[in-house]
């Protein structure tokens, strides 16, 4: 996503860790610990899970039977609609690429849909609370 796009302010943030915990015990310590990025979340909604059921018929996560196959560390969005029928929203966790870049990765949503059911003006990520005039 565009973040020049985005309008995040009504939306929660999540600060890292304070102090930030490093991804190796090799490290003591976070290097730019001092600039980290702040993420915000989001959620799914109704329109959004209607949009990805329309859709089924195009994903690359689903078996002949219908049932979600691939790795069980990182669901598809599809497959958490099947798995978890009864919830009405998902979490997305925005998250900056970088301190200097204008990219944001919408964490939560990844899926197997064609590029013009994800990101056109009706698709999933324009269902999303979030933005004005998102641009990808």
């Amino acid at each position: 996503l565009d973040a020049r796009t985005c309008d995040l302010s009504l939306l929660p943030e999540q600060h890292s860790d304070d102090p930030p915990v490093p991804f190796s015990y090799l490290n003591k310590r976070v290097a730019n610990e001092n600039s980290l990025a702040l993420c915000h979340l989001t959620y799914t909604n109704e329109q959004t899970h209607q949009i990805v059921r329309e859709n089924l018929h195009h994903s690359r996560f689903l078996g002949e039977e219908g049932e979600p196959h691939g790795p069980r560390y990182c669901p598809s969005f599809e497959a958490k609609l099947i798995r978890f029928p009864e919830r009405t929203r998902h979490q997305i966790w925005l998250e900056p690429e970088g301190l200097t870049s204008n990219v944001i990765y919408p964490a939560g949503i990844s899926n197997t849909l064609p590029e013009d059911v994800q990101v056109t003006e009706t698709g999933v990520l324009s269902t999303v609370p979030r933005k004005q005039g998102l641009k990808q």
